[in-house]
């Protein structure tokens, strides 16, 4: 069967501005039991040069995340038994768990516009609420300190668009929503979630985009 994709490692120095791939192999659609082991290959090669890995970063792929908890990790609803790191083969050490940022704020971004709402354990986000503030400051000519514009709300179009992505789910988009509450605009009345998810999901993220280790 030919192979349809390449699975790559790439070494990327935490303190310099080199990356180097060491390894490379032409697959098709490759088992998380597979793929974990060529993780714990490639550990294995990079720990014999006497580097030191700290992290393993992947996009938000299902196979990515069951090759993780194959190898240690621990994905649990609640934070206190989350397990964000293996062990190393040989060292023991700590290799921290690190799913790419902006393709994870894309997957929750896409996640809300596709479902319309997520139901959390205080209340329920909802997508009309950004769709709506839209539709406000488009019928009033205004933008209350926001990005939001026809491309955000029709994201289908442009799902591959981070930028988009980033400026939806947004601290501006959240101060925007709670400023449509305190004035009594209907259809804004039960936003606080929405506007806590949007402040979380920004906040993570420039955490997660930082090069700064006490960001």
């Amino acid at each position: 069967m030919p192979a349809t994709e390449v699975f790559v490692f790439m070494l990327i120095n935490l303190k310099g501005k080199w990356k180097c791939p060491i390894e490379y192999f032409f697959q098709n659609k490759i088992n998380a039991i597979t793929q974990a082991e060529l993780i714990k290959s490639a550990l294995l090669i990079i720990h014999n040069t006497g580097l030191r890995v700290w992290g393993i970063t992947f996009d938000g792929a299902f196979t990515n995340f069951s090759s993780m908890k194959i190898l240690g990790c621990k994905f649990q609803d609640s934070y206190t038994d989350l397990k964000s790191w293996i062990n190393h083969p040989i060292s023991n050490e700590k290799v921290f768990n690190v799913p790419e940022p902006y393709h994870m704020l894309k997957l929750a971004h896409n996640t809300l516009g596709n479902a319309k709402l997520i139901i959390t354990n205080k209340g329920v986000v909802r997508w009309d609420y950004i769709e709506n503030l839209f539709k406000v400051q488009s019928d009033l000519s205004l933008k209350l300190d926001n990005k939001l514009s026809q491309a955000h709300v029709m994201w289908h179009q442009n799902k591959m668009k981070v930028k988009l992505a980033v400026q939806t789910l947004s601290s501006s988009t959240a101060d925007a929503l709670l400023f449509m509450k305190n004035i009594h605009m209907d259809g804004f009345h039960n936003v606080d979630e929405t506007v806590t998810f949007c402040k979380n999901i920004d906040r993570l993220f420039d955490f997660l985009n930082s090069r700064n280790p006490f960001a």
